[in-house]
């Protein structure tokens, strides 16, 4: 694809509100046809969702770019991030952090991000087929997380997986509509909330599908 159509799209993403030059240029670097079946090469670099399996759609790089805005990762950070998809959010968010941990309840997009991901030597993630509403205790806790599923409540074993001082963005789902909503969590465990616009991802589901 030609360098016309990446300087497109992030004209395109600067002109939806997407200001910060370090998410723009992760985004520049990471190329999403890296990503996808090949017969969609040629709209990878479109401001639009791409089909993934079984009606499950990969979001478009601005709603993926606002939701890493709002996420603010640090150089240094540890990011969980709950539902991986096609693997392309995974390696953006390698460029802005120090790692990674993905999960994705389809264990097939699971399989299939991990394998691209290793294949691209975006060493600094690692995907594993898990219930994303339960975290990775294992790790925990995490500088950031980011949810790229709607959430209708608030989910308490995530909030348990986040640092003092770290957050957790996700999409929230009320009678007032879908926002991105970014919650801190202070010294004494409590949060405070910042919303960061509308958004528009599919529902969080729980469970493992093969």
């Amino acid at each position: 694809m030609s360098n016309d159509a990446r300087m497109r799209l992030i004209l395109e993403l600067r002109r939806k509100g997407i200001t910060d030059g370090r998410v723009l240029s992760a985004i520049e670097r990471t190329p999403r046809a890296d990503f996808v079946q090949p017969h969609l090469e040629n709209v990878t670099w479109e401001d639009a969702p791409l089909p993934l399996v079984d009606g499950v759609e990969a979001p478009p790089p601005s709603d993926c770019a606002r939701m890493l805005m709002a996420l603010a990762p640090g150089e240094n950070d540890v990011v969980l991030e709950i539902g991986v998809g096609s693997g392309w959010q995974s390696a953006v968010l390698s460029r802005l952090c120090a790692r990674v941990i993905g999960l994705e309840r389809r264990a097939g997009l699971a399989r299939a991000a991990r394998e691209r991901l290793r294949t691209r030597a975006y060493g600094l993630v690692d995907v594993y087929c898990a219930d994303g509403l339960l975290g990775w205790p294992e790790s925990a806790p995490y500088d950031r997380i980011i949810v790229n599923a709607a959430l209708k409540a608030e989910t308490p074993a995530l909030f348990a997986q986040v640092k003092p001082g770290g957050l957790m963005v996700a999409p929230m789902e009320d009678e007032r509509g879908q926002r991105i909503v970014q919650m801190r969590r202070g010294a004494d465990g409590s949060f405070t909330a910042r919303v960061f616009g509308p958004s528009r991802f599919a529902p969080i589901e729980s469970g493992l599908i093969d």
